[in-house]
């Protein structure tokens, strides 16, 4: 893990999503990227891809030492020179449900899902596509059934302190007043 890489910008689940969306694997397909629940009024003839948050698991560390670095304490905020530590690491779960159409197959769009996800986070290392599994209607598979991706983010979560107070008091352990 990098402090160099961070990007409180894309530091949700939700942020994941306008990134995948917006990959030229996705968007120049014409396939649509929902995040959570599907809108009422989407069109089942198109490719459409839904990011559903599922579970987290949490691990207590991360990166090993404190850093010095200058980043915003909080997302849109100027740059402070700080000390970030990594003190948990969220493993982020999520399914990409893959609704295929005349335009994009199953077979395609989970190709082209494993693709994006390399090209965004595959750099890091710091996510994983768990399993997959077909979701059929009527117990065969037609046009209109789905594809379920299982998958998972690794994120640490730092606790950035103003680096004058990371720096700490000097404490001295000499007792006054005594001769």
């Amino acid at each position: 893990m990098s402090l160099a890489g961070m990007e409180f910008k894309y530091s949700t689940l939700a942020s994941i999503c306008e990134l995948f969306a917006g990959h030229d694997l996705i968007k120049g397909r014409g396939i649509t990227v929902y995040f959570g629940k599907m809108p009422e009024n989407w069109s089942a003839g198109l490719p459409v891809i839904r990011m559903v948050p599922t579970s987290d698991t949490y691990e207590r560390g991360g990166l090993g030492k404190a850093v010095d670095s200058a980043l915003p304490m909080k997302p849109g905020a100027p740059s402070e020179l700080v000390t970030a530590s990594a003190i948990w690491t969220r493993g982020a779960g999520f399914d990409l449900v893959l609704y295929p159409s005349a335009i994009q197959n199953i077979e395609e769009l989970i190709s082209l899902s494993a693709l994006a996800l390399e090209d965004i986070e595959g750099v890091s290392g710091n996510y994983q596509i768990e399993s997959g599994h077909h979701e059929l209607r009527d117990l065969y598979q037609t046009e209109s059934d789905c594809y379920v991706m299982n998958c998972r983010i690794v994120e640490p979560i730092y606790k950035l302190q103003r680096r004058t107070i990371a720096g700490g008091i000097d404490i001295t352990t000499t007792p006054r007043g005594l001769p």
